[in-house]
């Protein structure tokens, strides 16, 4: 039964378990002014206190404020006889309605609720006419730390990145993504998913013990689907803790197993790393997967057939470690018999001699091998330099062994002649095998295929440096490109606009995407903005070299006399380092620097007063033409800084 009447203010009282805690001053503030000018136009929802003759509001509860502290004497009031169950549920159902619920009110409201037995998420959905996963999104906000739910509520971290925190159970995880989130600003959902892949998520697909066990643990990706449904193709586990003490399980029990069957067995980090060290002779770590093998880890040639069986010198480990980003679990095989391994894997370093002083056929070999050697470094640089073709293969073997095409596996980067190789690793023989089935017309337009390749590997700052030589004018041949200009802001766009002057109307209303299509419709050749021009700016050894103060800078190589490279150089003068001097045999004042090249020099001569004065310091102070030589040449060679 419900009845419409008006109320005085003074009769009554908010709801003592009102679940909403948190209002918008600014709206409410609104709502007051708009109270005292036109009142109260819809009823708040009330219900009887039994015992005291006052109301308890239901809902209503901004408007009831905002009347009071308008100043109204009464408010019109919708009384209804509800219990408990149902005036929580009415408010939870009105605050859902609003058109911008704040989430946290909404988990606090939906699981009391539950905890009332009055719903379970799947009628509580029902009722508020939402999904399922809305009503367990909400409750989800509760789990997740406080300071966390503080953010949330006062709208600082978006509900979005917030829920990402439920699907971890370590504490200390949920701390680190929340501050990930909290000190980039820029951090997008799907950059936070990503975060949580990388540092905190698990597959179970690579995962050593049985996942059974996980079918239903609701911290497997699989099992939340309806929270995040970009998860449905995913299998990974966010319980690090238990992931790892099920891997650990895992191991210990196969030790156990080793151990029953007579192998021995080592648990001690003291007593496993001075045997799987690299440095010992006496043991070393095995393997039976080649997987597993690197350079540390050998695989037996006879793994199956001899190691498998042998429990005097085969033995397993498992230890525990403490490492950067928390525990490792390292497991793994030992053989203690270094020497029967290396005989069993390099059974031809062991073949008896011919004689009781017979000579080892491997050293016979290596010695053979270095007198080979020996001729072809002393008779294939005469031929090579007489034939222009093995110039051109050689000239291209380095380029691509020193680029990486030993390595390719894909057709992606592979010129055509190299099409038919195995895919995978190729050793320098094999390259230049390939390189020799290149027919000499060929080998030029080769060449420069590889070269233009590999021009992407190269320094970008050199690239830079050859544009003069190219002639690239980037002072007046630049152009921006689309990636340059979405990379900016709107207002970054904004001041691009206004630093160029370019022709393109700004209202404000515009998207991004929609001002950077207006740029790239104008002519932007040569328009550059600050930033542009000073990295486009050439060379300058001058400037290079002027960072540190108080130095000596070559006009030439641009190094000044603080670099550590020019340690020990000498200097003919302030502004030209001795290598200089010597490589382009320069004429160089003592007093100023001046420099010009030695052929030049002796045509003007008559402007030099000695061979290491020019005729500007000489007139500036002709005291200095009257010294001899000899004080001049006693000059210090090096200027300190």
């Amino acid at each position: 039964m419900s009845e419409f009447t008006i109320l005085p203010l003074s009769s009554i009282v908010p709801a003592a378990d009102n679940y909403r805690r948190i209002m918008d001053k600014k709206s409410l503030k609104e709502l007051t002014e708009s109270v005292k000018h036109k009142g109260v136009l819809q009823p708040i929802l009330v219900r009887p206190v039994k015992g005291n003759g006052h109301y308890e509001i239901v809902a209503g509860h901004r408007r009831f404020q905002a009347a009071t502290v308008a100043g109204l004497a009464d408010i019109p009031v919708m009384v209804k006889d509800l219990t408990d169950e149902e005036a929580l549920e009415v408010q939870v159902i009105e605050n859902s309605q609003r058109e911008d619920p704040n989430p946290m009110d909404e988990a606090v409201g939906f699981a009391r609720l539950i905890e009332m037995g009055a719903h379970t998420p799947e009628t509580l959905a029902a009722k508020l006419d939402r999904s399922v996963g809305y009503v367990l999104s909400r409750l989800r906000l509760l789990d997740i730390p406080e300071a966390a739910q503080k953010k949330i509520a006062s709208g600082e971290l978006p509900q979005g990145h917030a829920l990402l925190l439920t699907r971890l159970k370590d504490k200390d995880d949920q701390k680190a993504l929340l501050k990930a989130m909290l000190e980039d600003t820029g951090l997008t959902l799907a950059g936070a998913k990503e975060f949580i892949r990388r540092h905190f998520s698990m597959g179970l697909a690579d995962a050593y013990f049985d996942v059974e066990s996980c079918a239903a643990c609701p911290l497997r990706s699989r099992n939340q689907v309806e929270l995040f449904p970009d998860l449905k193709k995913t299998d990974e586990c966010t319980d690090r803790e238990c992931f790892f003490n099920k891997t650990l399980g895992h191991f210990e029990n196969l030790l156990e197993e080793k151990k029953a069957e007579g192998f021995k067995t080592f648990t001690d980090p003291k007593d496993i790393h001075p045997l799987i060290s690299s440095d010992t002779k006496a043991t070393r770590a095995i393997t039976g997967d080649k997987k597993e093998a690197d350079w540390r880890t050998e695989v037996p040639r006879r793994y199956k057939s001899e190691c498998m069986k042998c429990t005097e010198h085969h033995a397993y480990y498992l230890m525990v470690t403490e490492e950067y980003g928390g525990k490792r679990i390292q497991s793994g095989e030992i053989c203690l018999n270094r020497k029967c391994l290396n005989k069993m894997q390099h059974p031809e370093q062991f073949e008896e001699k011919a004689s009781a002083s017979g000579p080892n056929p491997q050293n016979l070999r290596a010695k053979a091998r270095e007198c080979r050697d020996r001729f072809l470094l002393s008779a294939l640089p005469a031929k090579v330099a007489e034939n222009v073709t093995l110039q051109k293969r050689l000239s291209l073997f380095r380029l691509m062994d020193e680029g990486g095409y030993r390595t390719l596996v894909g057709d992606d980067r592979r010129p055509p002649f190299m099409q038919s190789a195995p895919r995978g690793y190729m050793d320098a023989r094999q390259l230049y095998n390939l390189i020799a089935r290149v027919p000499e017309s060929s080998l030029d337009e080769v060449y420069l295929a590889v070269l233009q390749d590999l021009m992407a590997k190269t320094d970008t700052d050199v690239l830079l440096d050859m544009t003069e030589e190219a002639g690239i004018d980037l002072a007046t041949e630049f152009v921006m490109d689309a990636g340059f200009l979405n990379s900016k802001t709107k207002a970054e766009l904004a001041a691009l606009v206004a630093d160029l002057g370019l022709a393109v109307t700004l209202t404000g209303k515009e998207k991004k995407g929609e001002i950077v299509a207006a740029i790239l419709a104008l002519d932007l050749v040569g328009m550059k903005p600050t930033e542009l021009v000073e990295v486009c700016a050439p060379f300058n050894p001058a400037e290079r070299a002027s960072r540190a103060d108080g130095q000596q800078v070559c006009d030439i190589c641009g190094c000044g006399s603080n670099d550590p490279i020019m340690e020990g150089v000498k200097w003919s003068a302030p502004n030209v380092c001795e290598n200089c001097k010597e490589t382009e045999g320069l004429r160089v004042c003592r007093v100023c620097g001046t420099y010009e090249p030695e052929a030049e020099a002796q045509e003007h001569s008559e402007e030099w007063a000695k061979p290491n004065l020019c005729a500007d310091c000489s007139m500036n102070d002709p005291a200095l033409a009257e010294e001899p030589v000899e004080a001049a040449e006693a000059q210090p060679e090096l200027v300190e800084a």
